[in-house]
């Protein structure tokens, strides 16, 4: 299954599924069917794994999960599809990093106010060495008591 969605046969994936493929098989480095199609950019697979059971929410040797290699990708369709379909929307990577602030990363405003809108925390403990050297500053300076 994961040669299928590697070389974008999505005839071979539909027949390998109708047969009892398990789309939640991971390879060597933990990575499952879904994460090659969304790799190659491929929707149709995407839909199809899913609609076949596909977990959304498995984690490679990255930790990441579908979402935050689909945030990092920049394919809105793919996102949306993956929010559809029920994606887990806050996980956190071995890094630290949501698939927002992947998106943040990657300066992608529309997959940043993708997964804003289906709920994505605004803040979810960003490391402020990733934010421009003003936020930087702000964040570091100690602010004085203003109570009597």
């Amino acid at each position: 299954m994961h040669l299928a969605a590697f070389q974008g046969n999505l005839d071979i994936l539909k027949l390998l599924l109708k047969a009892g493929g398990n789309p939640n098989l991971q390879d060597a480095d933990g990575d499952v069917p879904i994460e090659y199609s969304i790799e190659k950019g491929c929707a149709a697979f995407v839909k199809s794994l899913a609609a076949a059971g596909a977990k959304l929410d498995m984690v490679n040797l990255k930790g990441q999960t579908v979402l935050h290699i689909a945030s990092d990708s920049g394919d809105k369709e793919i996102v949306r599809i993956l929010l559809d379909a029920g994606a887990k929307i806050n996980p956190v990577d071995k890094n630290g990093d949501t698939p927002r602030e992947i998106a943040i990363k990657n300066k992608d405003q529309e997959i940043v106010s993708m997964l804003l809108v289906s709920g994505a925390k605004a803040n979810t403990g960003q490391k402020t060495e990733d934010f421009p050297p003003l936020a930087q500053a702000v964040h570091r300076v100690t602010w004085p008591s203003f109570s009597n």
